[in-house]
């Protein structure tokens, strides 16, 4: 007797649940969407857009200086490497005034 009283009420709620859909399928209505943009906002926007802009080209000028610096750093490096391996270079060749001597 649960079971049916049960399917009863279940029954009962899909038949409210949908009259209450077709009801609503009936009815017109108007969705309207208003987008203010304008005033201090804006201009509140536009400003961070612009430091952050000026931030970025600031932070670039000092970045291509450092790397102009770590250039110049890295060719003293590599001169004095061709030094030292040049140096090297002459230790191990043969003299040719020795060569004759012998």
């Amino acid at each position: 007797m649960t079971e049916e009283t049960d399917l009863d009420a279940l029954a009962e709620r899909i038949e409210k649940a949908g009259a209450a859909l077709t009801g609503n399928a009936n009815s017109v209505g108007n969705a309207q969407i208003n987008i203010n943009a304008g005033g201090i906002g804006v201009y509140i926007a536009a400003t961070c857009c612009l430091m952050t802009l000026v931030a970025v080209v600031v932070a670039s000028v000092f970045v291509a200086i450092g790397m102009s610096d770590l250039n110049q750093q890295t060719r003293e490096l590599r001169q004095a490497d061709m030094v030292q391996q040049a140096y090297i270079n002459a230790g191990y060749t043969a003299n040719p005034k020795e060569e004759e001597k012998q």
